[in-house]
């Protein structure tokens, strides 16, 4: 959908103001209903649209709205090939509603026999959009390529006559903000014909940088492409001044710089400090010199990599050339002894987590280097590569299934040590693609674990979560009984729950839950209802990849609503 930044304080566990301004991505659809105070209180609002800044304007923001474009890596761009045998149009995205797919399925029937659709992509909209194309009697011209590496994506988009993204506003109000496909089809020097949705309509501008349609229409689809195909010459003029436009507004570099300057404006406003992270707030001085000192390196050698819901990540590199990850506490502003604490006893708990790992010769962990007795710093391993969300959108559905073997792997022996841990089990609480990094093997893909701070005792009911987290459409790595619980009520079978979302994610390639319903007395009834589908999608994915019938139950039985109903074990 579409989305709107903008930045805020986040309170920290009733403690006050932690010192950084934080950018909140909000759907568009949800902003007039339940971000209004947030965004009046931001001290910054980037919109990556026009379109966007008009909506937060109504609102009746008064502050400068900042239009941050969406960026785009032009260093990778193929050339721009020639079409080959016959006339191909690429349609490119997830096979969902606001895509608008059947609209070009159905126009397709209007257009000379010879025009060829390719549709790269995959969703829960796949088998519905094949059986359209069969009742039109159009299926044998039509290409369904399913997920693509980028780089064959953009080979395609290279060689293809037109892009079409005949985008709608869905049902349920979701609609396109700046589709990455469309610009990268500009910038390649594709002619461009667009849905006229959502943001869409600020980066296609009709008779100017591409043709725009209306929605859900199949004539004026089929009467575009026509258009385009009779005048080749029209739409090489409107790639032309895409590209040049793409060029000078969405370009990766200029958008890190002025994204790191929009930064360092809300630190220097809101702690009234130079802008340079480190002196946000006097309490981090000490540990993070005594976190140098540990590592053998000067204090402004560290870096900041991230900021963490417990804690802040810096990187530093020795001597030797060993890179480490120091993480220490956010403190509140003016903290008290108790409130220093409080920060503190996260970063002490995750150390003593590694030490274990580290202790037991576990390779699927960061090795914990030094920390600090009272929790002020703890000094790991930096674990390099790709998380396993990046490597799956861009791996083949082959090269997803090795990586479903080394996830399986992982989560294997992990949830083996945490699990039978005496006197009482660990569980794991945050497993989720993106705290999983890919690195190369001695002979095939390894899975490594970079976040272990999420890890508790069974029988703990702490959280650093205050706010209800049902029908937010996140955390759907997140077992109901977490969401009802805002992460408060968890066992071994909520670590198979998120497993089995983590498996779905890799095969199917979007989470199996929605997280949509926001009625407590609701949620379990809308995890049975969407059930249905997540059966039928799985077992769709898994009759391509000719898993064995025993792990295809095995993960339906991890995505049980009911706790009662998860394995606790893995499958033989």
């Amino acid at each position: 959908g579409r989305v709107v930044a903008f930045a805020l304080w986040r309170r920290r566990r009733g403690h006050g103001r932690s010192g950084f301004g934080r950018l909140v991505l909000i759907h568009g659809r949800f902003l007039l209903t339940r971000r209004r105070q947030g965004v009046h209180q931001s001290g910054l609002s980037p919109v990556v649209s026009a379109i966007d800044a008009s909506r937060l304007a109504s609102l009746g923001v008064r502050r400068p709205i900042d239009i941050a474009p969406v960026p785009i890596d032009l260093t990778i761009l193929p050339q721009r090939l020639a079409p080959g045998a016959g006339t191909t149009i690429v349609a490119i995205g997830r096979l969902v509603p606001k895509k608008g797919f059947h609209a070009a399925i159905a126009a397709l029937t209007m257009l000379p026999s010879q025009l060829k659709l390719e549709i790269i992509g995959d969703g829960p909209e796949a088998a519905a959009l094949q059986e359209i194309a069969r009742n039109l009697g159009v299926l044998d011209r039509i290409s369904f390529l399913g997920y693509l590496p980028l780089n064959k994506t953009l080979e395609h988009l290279a060689r293809a006559q037109i892009f079409l993204h005949p985008a709608i506003q869905a049902d349920d109000g979701n609609a396109e903000g700046t589709p990455q496909s469309i610009l990268w089809a500009q910038a390649i020097g594709t002619p461009v014909i667009a849905g006229a949705s959502g943001s869409i309509s600020d980066i296609v501008v009709h008779e100017r940088t591409g043709l725009l349609v209306s929605p859900c229409n199949p004539s004026s689809i089929a009467a575009a492409v026509l258009r385009l195909i009779g005048n080749p010459e029209l739409g090489k003029k409107f790639a032309q001044v895409a590209r040049m436009e793409v060029v000078s507004a969405h370009d990766l570099t200029t958008s890190v710089r002025e994204w790191r300057s929009r930064y360092e404006r809300i630190v220097a406003i809101r702690t009234n400090q130079p802008r340079q992270f480190s002196t946000i707030n006097p309490d981090t001085w000490k540990p993070w010199d005594a976190a140098a000192a540990v590592c053998g390196i000067e204090p402004d050698k560290v870096r900041l990599s991230g900021i963490g819901g417990q804690g802040l990540i810096f990187t530093a590199r020795s001597s030797s050339g060993d890179l480490y990850a120091i993480k220490l506490p956010i403190y509140p502003i003016n903290a008290n002894k108790m409130e220093r604490e409080l920060a503190e006893r996260p970063i002490l708990s995750e150390a003593r987590i590694l030490e274990e790992f580290t202790k037991r010769g576990c390779p699927w962990t960061p090795r914990l280097y030094n920390f600090d007795p009272s929790g002020r710093f703890l000094v790991r391993e930096f674990v390099t590569g790709k998380t396993l969300q990046e490597t799956m959108l861009a791996s083949t559905l082959p090269e997803r299934v090795t990586l479903l073997a080394a996830l399986m792997e992982t989560a294997r022996n992990i949830f083996e040590l945490i699990h039978r841990e005496k006197p009482a089990p660990f569980i794991f609480r945050d497993w989720k693609p993106r705290n999983l990094v890919v690195v190369e093997g001695r002979s095939s893909p390894l899975i490594r674990v970079v976040d272990v701070g999420g890890i508790r005792p069974a029988k703990s009911v702490s959280s650093n979560r205050l706010k209800v987290c049902i029908g937010t459409r996140k955390w759907s790595h997140w077992s109901p009984e977490m969401l009802l619980s805002s992460g408060r009520v968890y066992s071994s079978s909520s670590d198979y729950f998120a497993l089995g979302s983590s498996v779905f994610y890799l095969l199917v390639g979007h989470a199996p839950f929605t997280n949509s319903e926001a009625n407590p007395h609701r949620v379990m009834a809308a995890y049975g209802e969407e059930m249905k589908r997540v059966n039928d999608e799985w077992k769709f994915a898994c009759e391509k990849c000719c898993l064995p019938r025993n792990f295809v139950d095995w993960v339906l039985q991890c995505l049980s609503p009911s706790a009662e109903e998860r394995p606790t074990s893995f499958p033989t």
